[in-house]
């Protein structure tokens, strides 16, 4: 019983930690790429 409920907590627990290990990076590549694509569009317009 006891272990049931360990599991149940750690379940959400251990999916939210990787759904935040996928996440981050993701949101990290997302900015560099628009960072990228604004420094090429203000390097482009001069």
């Amino acid at each position: 019983q006891t272990w049931r409920d360990f599991g149940a907590a750690l379940g959400p627990l251990t999916s939210g930690f990787l759904l935040a290990q996928i996440e981050i990076p993701a949101l990290y590549g997302t900015m560099v790429a628009l960072l990228a694509v604004a420094l090429t569009f203000q390097i482009w317009r001069r």
